[in-house]
């Protein structure tokens, strides 16, 4: 082959090279500037709609808590998140956030339905201050159709084997009229208190509609209502975790201004 040719190739081979790039680049992008820290230990993220914002915040005591922001509403209350051991008790104590990581994901095909499933996405991770060895990432992405998703992953732990009783996983509304929350795939059934219910589970709050979903095909988890405000995520049965990072599924909560654009909110396949 001719020294142009060696060029000619070379620069094919380069072009080639670039437009990997600038493709991959279209779709997962290191981004800040959807998530800010109101704190050394407090968090405030975006949905790509601007009409989400979530915050969240590690207190020794307290542990990790989350709120929900709708249209400038607040239609959630602090309320907690994380893990619990045998004990019964949070698998991270005195939590505090060690780095977070934020990124996000932009489809390349046009369309509404393509800019439903750009999402916002942030790694928070979190470690005990009393034991340092224990550590969790909680995942969560906001999506450009208003679905709101976490998990949480554990990342390390004192042993080679690490037993988790449940979650602490709840949701605390603002105080308003009884009976906010629903039941059942349309969300027509009142909840009574003390009462398990299976996913989905809905609730009014502020002129908001709010539905929260496990992705999983067949739940290890339900819902129970503690009091008139009040919702909790209860585990049916423990697990084992003898690898790591150990994820957990999925929790899918998606917000409209009523129950039938809930309905017709199309769920993203990465969450699928």
């Amino acid at each position: 082959m001719t020294r142009t040719g060696n060029l000619f190739q070379k620069a094919t081979n380069l072009s080639a090279i670039f437009v990997f790039l600038f493709l991959l680049s279209g779709c997962y992008q290191p981004k800040k500037d959807f998530y800010r820290f109101n704190g050394e230990n407090a968090l405030e993220m975006r949905a790509p709609s601007g009409q989400i914002k979530l915050f969240f915040e590690a207190f020794p005591q307290k542990g990790i808590l989350f709120s929900i922001n709708y249209k400038g509403r607040n239609i959630l209350e602090p309320s907690r998140l994380g893990l619990t051991n045998v004990q019964n008790r949070p698998f991270l104590a005195q939590p505090e956030i060690e780095k977070v990581i934020g990124r996000s994901y932009r489809e390349q095909q046009a369309g509404e339905a393509a800019a439903g499933h750009n999402y916002n996405e942030l790694a928070i991770y979190l470690r005990g201050k009393e034991v340092p060895d224990r550590r969790m990432k909680l995942l969560v992405r906001l999506y450009g159709n208003n679905i709101m998703a976490f998990r949480y992953e554990v990342l390390s732990g004192l042993s080679e084997n690490i037993d988790i009783n449940g979650e602490l996983t709840e949701f605390i509304l603002p105080k308003g009229r009884q009976n906010n929350f629903y039941s059942g795939q349309l969300g027509d059934n009142p909840i009574q208190p003390d009462t398990h219910i299976d996913f989905p589970v809905w609730f009014s709050s502020r002129n908001a509609w709010v539905r929260i979903s496990d992705v999983e095909k067949v739940p290890t988890a339900s819902l129970r209502k503690t009091g008139d405000f009040t919702l909790d995520i209860i585990s049916e049965t423990g697990t084992v975790i003898n690898f790591f990072p150990f994820p957990f599924p999925w929790r899918e909560i998606t917000i409209a201004d009523s129950k039938e654009k809930i309905v017709n909110t199309e769920i993203p396949s990465s969450l699928k």
